[in-house]
């Protein structure tokens, strides 16, 4: 998708490129580590703008929110970094990750930036990014016919010729980025799965619009699983996980053998990526096709 394709600024509003948005779960100290490096490796480009929504947490974490997002605001002026604006949406009820960001998409909440940010990021607190996550997530999408891109978490393994880049069912839903173009395409996330496979799905919608999924470098930092350890009786995984592969195993009941062909194709197309600032090219590595034999 390249810049003509994109939905042009607002003449009335600032133009920020991208959204970024972050989902937290009584997980303060995840969200400071979280936006210290999202400043820390971002600050150089003006373009961004940091969405924060909550999913229901604790009073106690709620008012610690309300001193958190505008703190990182109030850093991110201090670096000269005058750009970004920091908001934050009070969840109130627990509704799940793609109820939030389908919020993040496109909801009241955040209407008055739809217009300036054709490029969405959507982030777990549990992350933490590194120096040219943004630049990589957005030359890939610009330059390749990608729906769902994400960031290799550490340690990623490096396959011969796969270069880091790895073509996939669905990518996952810690690290990525798409655009609200594509996002109208292949339509909103199933808040039906709550906590799981919500992410799955998407990339399986993603492929059947002709748009692949991918994970590329660089690497960044992930928590995996901390945020359920920490709200284990609140979101109950365990359960959620079964119901949430039911659901998808009753969804895609006919099968995903036209997933894996589109997918089986495109491991033989040269992959544009950015790395260190340079523009690279190789062929992706195949990933593991197990969530298409889940069915």
């Amino acid at each position: 998708m390249t810049d003509e394709q994109l939905p042009k600024a607002s003449e009335d509003g600032p133009f920020f490129r991208w959204q970024i948005g972050i989902l937290t779960l009584n997980g303060d100290a995840l969200l400071q580590a979280c936006l210290a490096s999202i400043i820390e490796h971002t600050c150089h480009r003006k373009d961004w703008t940091v969405f924060v929504i909550d999913d229901g947490s604790e009073e106690q974490s709620l008012r610690a929110l309300r001193q958190i997002v505008p703190f990182f605001e109030m850093e991110a002026q201090e670096r000269g970094c005058d750009g970004p604006m920091f908001q934050m949406a009070e969840g109130r009820a627990n509704l799940g990750i793609p109820d939030r960001w389908n919020h993040l998409a496109m909801s009241e909440w955040t209407a008055g930036f739809q217009a300036q940010t054709p490029y969405l990021a959507f982030l777990n607190n549990d992350v933490q990014v590194c120096p040219g996550w943004l630049e990589a997530l957005e030359y890939a999408i610009k330059n390749n016919d990608a729906g769902m891109v994400c960031l290799n978490q550490k340690p990623t393994s490096i396959h011969e010729g796969g270069e880091g880049v790895t073509v996939r069912p669905a990518s996952s839903g810690f690290c990525f980025a798409t655009t609200r173009t594509i996002y109208e395409t292949v339509g909103p996330f199933d808040a039906n799965y709550f906590n799981f496979f919500e992410d799955k799905d998407w990339g399986i919608r993603c492929w059947r619009k002709g748009l692949g999924c991918f994970d590329i470098p660089p690497e960044i930092d992930h928590k995996v699983g901390e945020t359920f350890r920490q709200n284990e009786r609140v979101l109950r995984p365990d359960m959620r996980m079964k119901l949430s592969r039911r659901l998808f195993r009753q969804k895609y009941a006919d099968g995903l053998e036209d997933v894996r062909q589109a997918i089986e194709s495109w491991a033989k197309r040269p992959f544009k990526y950015l790395l260190d600032g340079k523009e690279l090219e190789c062929y992706p590595q195949k990933a593991d096709m197990e969530v298409l034999d889940v069915v």
